[in-house]
């Protein structure tokens, strides 16, 4: 059907092992430029050929997806009672009095903790509520007179702070929130019980007379003697348990969710090795439940490594995390998903809407989550662009699929601004937000991806084949690479950079004028000790030594300092570090292959105008497969290099290394990698032994036996995977019994 202007084209395949597919496109025929990107009424996959066989193939997909419910489920609950089990046993929790269990909340634990409390002592959650938002009782000097009776001048007017704004204290409110309902309707008990101890006999502290104290600062020791002692008079305490207590209802919330850091794992390497699984016999349903397993296991194997939630449950990483875990899990398995190219508007703004949340919930709680966010960012847009310069559309169909995963794209990337937007709203205007570069960068990467998809509606791929006559700039660049991964990029930095100076100067004029009047006490400065951490950091690399109070503060902290040998020793003995080496090692290895294969055939295509590669209609589907494939494990690689750099500077931010390290093991459960390590083994040894010897009757007989050779590779990966499973499940069991 053709039109005066407009060319409608459309595709549909009804033979062969696949499902019917449509693809309707509008295209300018005089233009060669397409109206709007095309959408897939339908997805490609693969179908059995009869009935009993189809029926088969959905049993089996069923079952499929129920074990790895049950796994994910099984694997959150059991690291909820490892997690409580470990917290019980190093600090006795139960037999504790609830002024004993609050002085566990050491440092910043007891102050997060005591915003809980002052919530739920409070009258009503809304004069707690109020409370947050005046604060006067916590920051120093201008408050300092309202506490106490001390030498502050009392014409220094007091600052209300607010908490929410400032510290982040949004799990506390929601707790606080639900313990008061809770309480209310009687839905949460606790059981008393008296506990007799033996009682210490040394001194537990001790009272210096303050006059004393006063002079301390000018003595080289503290000769003092105390004026008073302190020792525990009474052998017996009254110790409640259950979740009507507030520090256990505190750390059990901790504790179920951090459960949900298996749940969000298990997903992610099940989503991982579906996208790279052929789907075509049993094998590949048990390469999956593979993925599955992987990485949960090398999380219980690695589990020092990979979390502190056991000894410090207060922190914001404990409530946070477990939301990046998930968002990243279901990003993954929207990627990999069967809907990607759908066209179900009501199902995509219901998933769309549920990854809103899941960004929302890793945002509120710590201040360092928009840095994080900002890695993710930056993994998406490089992964696409890497995808698409090594595996360009060689037919409008390819560029149909492509077209969409871009589209898929933007729209993560809008999330992440209407995200960032409502979080910046919720923290009454947090200005460390603005100064993160997490919102430069999004704008960024979505100005770039804007360009791609102009760049490709006006490219097409039979017209934009090279010269006849070579040029010294063919011959020396690949035009897809600059085009798809250069200039992207590049623009994405630019925009970046440029965007972060105008907001710079925007800041240093427009607030100066309320900075210099003292209003905000310092509040204008949220984020300055991870700007100073990060400072001093690089600074150790040049001649000048950058020093702050923060940064005295917390470098002497061994969690704050490089990456120890001693936190690499347990991941290389599980083969946690060893096997996502071999993943990025054959993921990268493919990347390079695919530049080089297509540079190749460019050049030879300077010479002969030959047709589009895979021009069939059905490559389209190999092409969506494949393309995915790269985009996933790409991205889970560059997220994993670039946490494993934050690892290696700071070493308390393994916590997002070491899980990655786990999602990255289930690139290991994608049968076409598999194929393709043993086409490239099988290849180098054909041309070192059998090159004098291959003739056209032998490469028919390789064909021949492509089938029956495919069932070895199975039982082959397989193989391995399982001495892998047993290496790591043998030492991870030994670091269990150890903790």
């Amino acid at each position: 059907m053709i039109y005066s202007r407009d060319l409608l084209l459309t595709w549909s395949l009804v033979s062969g092992p696949f499902l019917r597919v449509t693809v309707t496109m509008y295209h300018d025929a005089r233009t060669s430029k397409c109206a709007h990107p095309a959408v897939y009424k339908n997805v490609l996959v693969r179908k059995p050929k009869t009935k009993k066989s189809r029926e088969k193939f959905v049993w089996l997909n069923g079952t499929l997806h129920t074990t790895v419910f049950l796994i994910a489920v099984l694997a959150g609950v059991l690291h909820w009672y490892h997690v409580s089990s470990l917290h019980e046993n190093d600090l006795f929790f139960s037999h504790l009095s609830n002024m004993e269990r609050e002085l566990t909340f050491r440092t910043e634990m007891g102050f997060y903790y005591s915003y809980f409390k002052q919530i739920i002592l409070a009258p009503s959650f809304m004069e707690g509520f109020n409370s947050l938002l005046a604060d006067t009782r916590t920051e120093y000097p201008p408050c300092l007179n309202v506490v106490n009776n001390t030498d502050v001048h009392k014409d220094i007017k007091c600052a209300k702070l607010n908490a929410i704004e400032r510290f982040n204290v949004y799990p506390e409110l929601l707790l606080a929130g639900i313990y008061r309902f809770l309480q209310s309707f009687g839905l949460i008990k606790r059981y008393c019980f008296q506990v007799k101890r033996d009682l210490p006999t040394n001194i537990i502290a001790m009272a210096i007379d303050p006059v004393v104290m006063k002079h301390s600062s000018q003595l080289k020791k503290l000769d003092a003697a105390p004026s008073n002692h302190l020792k525990i008079n009474s052998n017996s305490i009254i110790s409640c348990v259950g979740s009507g207590e507030p520090p256990y209802f505190y750390v059990n919330s901790v504790f179920i969710l951090s459960g949900l850091i298996l749940f969000g794992l298990t997903y992610s390497g099940w989503f991982i090795a579906k996208i790279g699984s052929l789907n075509e016999s049993k094998m590949d349903f048990v390469l999956q439940l593979i993925g599955a397993f992987l990485p949960t296991l090398a999380y219980f194997s690695n589990h020092r490594e990979a979390t502190r939630v056991q000894w410090t449950p207060p922190l914001r990483e404990s409530f946070a995390y477990p939301f990046f875990v998930l968002q990243q899990s279901f990003l993954l398995g929207f990627f990999g998903s069967n809907q990607l190219f759908a066209s179900h508007r009501v199902k995509r703004l219901i998933y769309l809407l549920i990854y809103c949340i899941l960004l929302l919930g890793f945002q509120l709680p710590w201040q360092f989550s928009q840095f994080a966010l900002l890695t993710q960012i930056v993994s998406i847009t490089c992964s696409f662009c890497l995808s698409l310069a090594s595996n360009p559309p060689s037919s409008t169909q390819q560029k149909a699929v492509i077209l969409n995963l871009l589209f898929i794209v933007r729209e993560f990337i809008w999330i992440h601004l209407i995200v960032f937007s409502l979080s910046f709203l919720l923290q009454y205007g947090n200005r460390l937000l603005l100064q993160s570069g997490y919102l430069f960068l999004s704008l960024g990467s979505l100005f770039s991806v804007y360009m791609l998809q102009q760049m490709l509606n006006t490219y097409n791929p039979i017209i934009n084949k090279p010269l006849e006559v070579p040029t010294i700039r063919s011959r020396t660049l690949n035009i897809p690479f600059i085009r798809f991964l250069c200039l992207p990029l590049m623009i994405t930095c630019l925009c970046t950079t440029g965007l972060s100076f105008l907001f710079s100067i925007f800041l240093k004029y427009t607030f100066s004028n309320y900075e210099v009047s003292g209003s905000d006490n310092n509040n204008n400065d949220d984020g300055g000790h991870i700007w100073d951490l990060l400072k001093a950091k690089l600074s150790l690399f040049s001649n000048t030594t950058y020093k702050t109070f923060h940064t005295m503060l917390y470098i002497c902290a061994p969690e704050f300092d490089f990456i120890s040998w001693a936190a690499l020793k347990q991941p290389m003995e599980t083969g946690l570090l060893y096997g996502s080496m071999f993943a990025c090692f054959i993921v990268s290895f493919k990347l390079i292959k695919d530049l080089f294969r297509y540079r190749h055939h460019y050049l030879l295509s300077t010479h002969v105008r030959t047709q589009p590669l895979s021009s069939d209609i059905s490559s389209s589907y190999g092409y969506s497969c494949k393309i995915l494939q790269n985009f996933v494990s790409l991205l889970v690689i560059i997220q994993m290099l670039i946490f494993t750099i934050m690892a290696v500077f700071i070493m308390r931010l393994k916590l997002f290394w070491t899980p990655q390290m786990c999602i990255s093991l289930g690139i290991l459960a994608q049968s076409t990698r598999w194929f393709e390590i043993f086409q490239a083994l099988k290849s180098i040894a054909s041309c070192l032994f059998y090159k004098a010897s291959l003739n056209n009757n032998v490469c028919e007989s390789e064909k021949k036996l492509k089938l029956q050779s495919s069932f070895y590779y199975y039982v082959i990966c397989t193989t391995i995977l399982v001495l892998f499973i047993a290496f790591m499940s043998g030492r991870g069991l030994e670091n269990l019994k150890v903790s």
